[in-house]
């Protein structure tokens, strides 16, 4: 005997569709792959803006790219800490908890163009497989 959906809710868990179903007071989960990620020809120019100006206002077309990459889910996502205002970063990685502190690596940076660029490549790889060049 088929189930019967009383209700159907879909909201948006950062970059990844999910729909709700509700069977007789139970949640089922249908989840929508469709939103990953995919690499496109154009996604080239989009890397070089960015490695030529990782901080400030950016294109629509890259400020698309980066809201995939914020949209993630927040395990293990790369981020920065400032150790120094303006002098020294560090490289961490989030714990997907909400109160737990960010995992801190070893990798530090004296230049934020140079530790958001290596966030992006880290992101980039995360996300397509592929290892962006320094």
């Amino acid at each position: 005997m088929a189930a019967r959906a009383l209700k159907r809710s879909t909201n948006y868990n950062q970059s990844l569709k999910i729909t709700y179903i509700v069977f007789g007071g139970s949640k089922k989960v249908a989840k929508n792959t469709e939103n990953k990620f995919v690499s496109s020809p154009n996604d080239r120019e989009l890397i070089a803006e960015f490695k030529q100006n990782p901080i400030g206002h950016h294109s629509p077309e890259l400020q698309r790219l980066l809201n995939k990459f914020r949209g993630v889910p927040m395990e293990d996502k790369f981020c920065l800490l400032v150790i120094k205002p303006n002098r020294l970063w560090q490289l961490a990685k989030t714990s997907g908890m909400a109160g737990k502190q960010v995992q801190k690596l070893p990798k530090t940076f004296t230049s934020q163009s140079d530790a958001e660029w290596y966030v992006f490549r880290k992101r980039w790889k995360s996300l397509t497989g592929e290892t962006l060049k320094p």
